[in-house]
């Protein structure tokens, strides 16, 4: 019977000391005070570089063409000398 009443006293000493230092959790503002979300901080922004070119490249292409109106060809000889 001693070994009975010594369990159960144990047990009840457990409960008790695992519901004292039991964590409820955030606790709750009362009633009459607003709630108030926290406190945050967000920072965004960019950056531009302007970088001078090295180097351009440029693609002029160009064909031989009919005039319709007086049937006479614009050949690439004559082109070329328009262009430059």
């Amino acid at each position: 019977m001693k070994d009975v009443s010594n369990k159960l006293v144990y047990v009840v000493l457990g409960v008790l000391l695992l519901s004292a230092f039991k964590s409820s959790g955030p606790e709750k503002p009362p009633a009459d005070v607003p709630y108030e979300e926290p406190r945050t901080l967000r920072v965004t922004g960019s950056a531009d570089m302007l970088v001078p070119l090295d180097e351009i490249s440029v693609d002029i292409s160009y064909r031989e063409y009919w005039y319709t109106y007086n049937k006479t060809k614009h050949d690439i000889g004559k082109i070329e000398k328009k262009i430059v």
